[in-house]
């Protein structure tokens, strides 16, 4: 401090000074006071006024121990002018002081986000802490007020912050505490938020209690652990203490939307996350497909669905273990699928699939191929290591026609051996299939069965020929990607032969790709 000025008066009761100024760079003091003598309990008045007071570690390390940590906790840097009263009587000292912030920057030590351009006032009176103030967050403005009784760390009293259009950023989540990190970085956000933020605290025995409200304008996002890309997502995100609740949640992707509400938690050990998302119209596309787990990529390359599906998703995600138990219902909309293993198309899929952890269960599923109908309930199972399952438990074709697109969908094996019982007629089939492939990409398709077939009027020409047949015929057997068999028994009410109509006919049939025996 130089160029100190001043008029001084004294006597044997006290003193005075008035008038004293002085400079510290660009910041002026102005200072007057008085004291009624000169015992360390004298009563001692001072005023005083500094314009362009700079705020740097210079003035933190001239500040006693507790105003220092304070001062710690928030870092200030920038340019204040200030008015202070310092009052000292029996009852002790009696500080009041108004700040006019110029252009201040600060952080939080718990919400390290520089605040900058920080302009408004902070006043101390009668040991209250009052705050107005506008800041800018990037160039995104920042109004913050509160009030705090007893400022300090045993300090009660409210403090709220609002702002808009807040960019969702790198700066921005580096802010946020390291677990709340984890969660917001899985999920990619893209885009600007609102906040509005108030912390509370009404005792000095309890911690300051947090709430805060985040509001997404149209924000973009993509979760890590099922990385479908939603666009143009809006909603609520509320935080009370630790705790976050996920409300109104809408994102669309192309013409699907989707819907979710849900509840972050902590845990000893992490972040445990809940969602629940209703899902409508959403495309079976290849962004779909690439989110899905690898096992169920697998089984979608195989089965080429395409149109568009409705889903409830239910996920729960531990961040310290890594763990995600995902569970889904789908219900199917006329849908289509043709399976590489077995090209034959079924239109107008419908149905339900049930999907958790691995394991899949459908229902209902309705189907047709042309005029033929078909019906299937059943199973899956997909394993981490790529290994897959599908069990029809009950499948019901009804008119199934030996044609010429059936016979192409069937393996090479199998149909060489269908062929060679030219089989012609309507036949109706039930009962349980299962297709199963291993975890090598190039290992086949195989397949199991346990059917019934029915037919009216079916006709066989196999080097002999048998016409007019009515009944059915049970088969079991197996493909394992090659070859193929299967055995049985026919149960026919009647067939013609040679003209000569046999009625009752039972017993014992066995076929592969070359030979017929019954």
């Amino acid at each position: 401090i130089s160029d100190i000025e001043a008029e001084i008066h004294l006597n044997q009761n006290g003193g005075q000074i008035k008038n004293a100024t002085a400079h510290s760079g660009r910041t002026q003091f102005s200072v007057e006071a008085s004291f009624d003598g000169y015992h360390e309990k004298a009563n001692f008045l001072i005023r005083g006024k500094a314009t362009h007071l700079v705020l740097d570690q210079q003035v933190a390390e001239i500040l006693p121990a507790a105003w220092r940590e304070q001062w710690n906790r928030y870092q200030p840097d920038g340019e204040v002018n200030a008015d202070f009263q310092i009052h000292r009587d029996e009852e002790g000292w009696h500080p009041q002081c108004q700040v006019k912030c110029l252009s201040l920057a600060f952080t939080h030590h718990k919400f390290p986000y520089r605040m900058e351009r920080t302009q408004g006032t902070i006043d101390l009176q009668n040991n209250q802490l009052y705050l107005q103030l506008s800041a800018q967050a990037g160039d995104r403005p920042v109004e913050i007020v509160g009030r705090i009784d007893q400022p300090g760390p045993r300090g009660v009293g409210e403090v709220f912050l609002k702002a808009d259009n807040v960019p969702v950023d790198e700066k921005l989540i580096r802010a946020t505490p390291e677990k709340i990190q984890q969660v917001i970085k899985s999920f990619s956000p893209q885009g600007t938020i609102n906040i509005f933020f108030h912390s509370k605290r009404e005792t000095p025995d309890e911690p300051w209690f947090p709430h805060c409200v985040v509001d997404l304008n149209g924000i973009a996002i993509r979760y890590e652990k099922f990385g479908y890309p939603l666009q143009n997502v809006k909603g609520r995100l509320e935080g009370r203490g630790k705790t976050w609740a996920y409300r109104d949640l809408v994102g669309t992707n192309d013409t699907g939307m989707v819907m979710a509400e849900g509840v972050s938690k902590p845990t000893t050990t992490g972040i445990e996350l809940d969602l629940q998302i209703d899902a409508r119209k959403i495309s079976l596309d290849q962004e779909l497909q690439h989110a899905l787990p690898p096992s169920m990529r697998q089984l979608w390359a195989q089965l080429r669905p395409a149109g568009d599906i409705d889903a409830s998703i239910n996920l729960n995600f531990a961040s310290a273990t890594k763990a995600l138990n995902l569970s889904v219902t789908t219900d199917l909309n006329k849908i289509r699928i043709e399976p590489v293993f077995f090209p034959y198309r079924m239109e107008n899929l419908s149905g339900r699939v049930d999907y958790k952890n691995g394991h899949a269960r459908f229902s209902q599923l309705v189907a047709n191929h042309g005029k033929t109908n078909l019906t299937a309930s059943g199973n899956c199972h997909f394993s981490p290591a790529g290994n897959w399952t599908c069990h029809f438990t009950e499948f019901n074709i009804d008119r199934l026609r030996m044609d010429r697109e059936l016979l192409i969908a069937l393996p090479s094996g199998l149909r060489s051996g269908i062929s060679a019982l030219q089989f012609s007629g309507p036949m109706n089939l039930n009962g349980a299939i299962r297709f199963t492939r291993g975890s090598n990409p190039n290992a086949p398709v195989t397949s199991d069965w346990n059917v019934g077939l029915e037919t009216v009027q079916g006709k066989i020409d196999c080097g002999i020929v048998l016409d007019q047949i009515h009944g059915g015929i049970n088969l079991s057997g197996s493909f394992n990607g090659k070859q193929f068999y299967s055995q049985g028994e026919l149960d026919l009410d009647s067939v013609l032969y040679e003209n000569f109509q046999f009625t009752g006919v039972r017993g014992p049939i066995w076929f592969n790709d070359q030979n017929l025996l019954f």
